[in-house]
């Protein structure tokens, strides 16, 4: 018996009736029941009912839970209305591509960040070269604060600036204090963009990388000597019952680092700052 079809590409394809395509593609996925990777790639789409009718065949299927959609929408097409219909669909995507010039543009609307937000399967969601901006970038953030199963958020080519960049930051690493940024994202890489010289996320290691983060804030504050000060005002009357857990978790993640990190601050160095400083009781 022939092997299954699971992954399917139209890849810069021309038809002399552009209508023909959209129907070979539905036919296609209508045909392949076991398909579950469907890539449209360099190949045009110019009005919003192709468009429609080729995301209704995607959401209808029993298992496609990939979709890439890559340079392929006219000017006559909206790319966020599709990228809303994708996520509306309560279908359990792992995968939502809509690459390069896509016209995606939210003007305010919030599905990213309410779908980000309700913590779906969605494993990887690439938006790069779009349209989406600063603000876009503050409700994607306040969705990443309470997602935990999206592994990497592809951004670049955005029009994202220092201020998109520091929310997205404070999303992944809020140093304002240890409970911030045990509080931050710890599951979703954010790629695309600069977001400076800080532990960065990786899928499947949640607790490391919160280690790793409470680490680099706590080797921070070591070089200005304040590691006391922050956690007797973080903490105050029960700064001393975290001694034993500051330190634990100085020594559990001083693996994290190595002597050619720039950064590195030997977990020692800490532990004694801490020892000497911290306000006992008398």
């Amino acid at each position: 018996k022939d092997k299954p079809i699971v992954s399917f590409e139209l890849d810069n394809i021309e038809f002399v009736n552009v209508r023909d395509r959209i129907y070979f593609a539905i036919e296609f996925i209508k045909t392949n029941r076991k398909l579950k990777k469907y890539y449209w790639v360099d190949t045009p789409i110019d009005n919003m009912y192709d468009a429609d009718d080729m995301i209704k065949a995607i959401i209808s299927h029993p298992l496609i839970n990939s979709v890439r959609l890559e340079n392929c929408f006219g000017a006559n097409v909206n790319g966020y209305d599709i990228l809303r219909s994708l996520l509306a669909s309560n279908k359990r995507f792992l995968t939502i591509d809509l690459i390069q010039s896509n016209n995606i543009r939210t003007m305010g609307g919030t599905e990213i960040p309410d779908y980000l937000a309700s913590n779906p399967p969605l494993e990887n969601l690439t938006l790069t070269n779009n349209h989406l901006n600063d603000d876009d970038m503050t409700l994607i953030a306040h969705g990443l604060k309470r997602n935990t199963t999206l592994q990497a958020l592809h951004i670049g080519g955005n029009d994202i600036t220092d201020i998109g960049s520091n929310v997205l930051l404070a999303a992944v690493f809020d140093s304002k204090s240890l409970n911030s940024v045990s509080d931050s994202n710890h599951s979703c890489a954010i790629e695309g963009i600069d977001l400076g010289n800080i532990p960065h996320n990786y899928s499947n290691c949640n607790r490391e990388t919160r280690g790793r983060k409470i680490k680099h804030l706590l080797s921070s504050r070591n070089r200005d000597g304040v590691n006391v000060y922050h956690l007797n005002l973080e903490f105050k009357e029960d700064s001393l019952k975290l001694v034993p857990h500051v330190l634990m978790a100085i020594y559990c993640n001083s693996r994290w680092y190595g002597d050619r990190n720039p950064n590195y601050v030997h977990p020692l160095s800490i532990m004694y700052e801490i020892l000497r400083s911290w306000k006992m009781p008398t």
